[in-house]
Formats: C-alpha cells, structure tokens, sequence
C-alpha cells in the first residue's frame, strides 16, 4: 500500500525517500544534534557502565574536535556507523561509558564511546577503525 499512498501524496517523497546528496553536512549541524552526556545521579541505583563527569568531558570534547576537523567523507562514515544510513537524524545521543570499543546502537542512533581514553591521538585511531568498517556491517570491528 506505500506505492499508491506515494502516488497519491508526491509532496511527502522527499520525506519518505530523502536523497544522501540532499544532506548538508558541516560541523556545526552535527555538534548541533548531538545529545551531550551529562552526569546522571540515580539514588541506590549504580549503572556499571556510568564514568565520572571528567572522563564524559574529555571524551565528549575528543569527539568534537574530531567533528570539526572530519571530512565530508568523514562525516558521512560517522553517521553511518552511529545511526546505520548517511543522513542526519534530528537528534543523536552520545554516550561516555566504561567499555573497551566505542559502539553503536543505530536504532536507537545512540554512539557509546569508551571513557579510557586519555590523549587524542588514540581516540582517533579507535574511530578511524570503526568508520573504516562501516561498509561491512554497520561499524563492527
């Protein structure tokens, strides 16, 4: 029945269907739609995979300077590899945990990144190699 309703309401195609050449991408419209992670407290309840404000800082700021030096390429393996397609969803979440790979949950277009890191250089190679699989199932490593 969505071939006749597509007939029918051309105007919403667009929509439905939207064109990867349609997507503008730049910094400032992704660092816009991320959810940042904030410090959660959560009485007689501990989430394990929690970290403290300092590590969700500096991680959180790794990856936006990775945003602001990425390439439209770039760009475009991030957003795959966090929500499953190359168009920019409304919003995406981001997450700063305890875990040894940074993961992704694409219908939830929820990014999980590892607290562990300490300097830039490291966290770049980790997303270079997630960004690097993205044609080969949705970011695994």
């Amino acid at each position: 029945m969505v071939w006749p309703f597509l007939k029918e309401r051309a105007d919403i195609i667009p929509t439905f269907l939207p064109r990867t050449s349609e997507a503008a991408l730049n910094f400032h419209t992704v660092i816009q739609r991320i959810v940042w992670p904030i410090l959660e407290e959560k009485e007689g309840e501990e989430d394990e995979d929690e970290c403290c404000l300092e590590d969700k800082c500096r991680v959180a700021g790794y990856l936006r300077i990775f945003i602001e030096k990425a390439s439209c390429a770039q760009f475009k393996a991030l957003l795959q590899f966090w929500t499953g397609w190359e168009l920019l969803p409304s919003e995406l979440t981001l997450k700063v945990v305890s875990s040894d790979f940074p993961k992704s949950a694409t219908c939830f277009e929820t990014l999980r990144l590892p607290a562990h890191y300490h300097d830039y250089e490291a966290f770049v190679t980790d997303i270079q190699a997630c960004l690097n699989s993205v044609d080969t199932g949705f970011g695994l490593v």
